[in-house]
């Protein structure tokens, strides 16, 4: 079942509105632990930068669950000292269950994107980007009373130019 098949029927679609145990404004205001790391190296013109975060809600609410990871790596080359060629790869995992009496909901989505690009500073403060972006989602939508599952896989380009005034 994909959404539009779930929308479509009207009496899934008023159990699609969960109500939450909490308000929205609590749940983004939930105390959370994020632990995280980067690494950043670079010599004779190559780089290589990289970040992991993980992020967890702390709630004495039972059945809730919020997770967050999240990946992030660049590998590049200036091939000259205004030219920088990159390389990189980003992940992200997210994962909720909401403990709705009813309508209980456990969603998992995950986004990796691999990219290629470059970098030209025109002068001291402007720079000229170009980036190709490879997107690939796949998401899931358990709807636990109704045993629904959801899959929503998305493949997508995107390509992007940009200039940037550093101030």
């Amino acid at each position: 079942m994909d959404r539009d098949d779930y929308n479509k029927n009207s009496a899934l679609t008023s159990a699609a509105v969960p109500k939450y145990p909490v308000s929205q404004s609590r749940l983004k205001k939930l105390p959370k632990t994020r632990i995280g790391g980067d690494l950043s190296y670079h010599v004779a013109g190559f780089l290589f930068e990289s970040d992991v975060i993980k992020v967890n809600v702390e709630e004495d609410i039972q059945g809730l669950e919020q997770d967050l990871d999240f990946y992030y790596a660049i590998l590049g080359y200036h091939v000259t000292e205004q030219l920088l060629i990159y390389g990189s790869y980003w992940f992200l995992d997210a994962h909720t269950a909401l403990p709705v009496p009813g309508n209980a909901t456990i969603e998992d989505d995950e986004l990796e994107i691999f990219t290629l690009g470059a970098s030209h500073d025109l002068m001291d403060r402007i720079r000229l980007k170009a980036q190709y972006s490879r997107v690939t989602i796949d998401g899931k939508l358990q709807k636990l009373s109704q045993g629904i599952v959801i899959n929503e896989p998305d493949k997508g380009s995107i390509f992007g130019v940009t200039v940037s005034v550093i101030f």
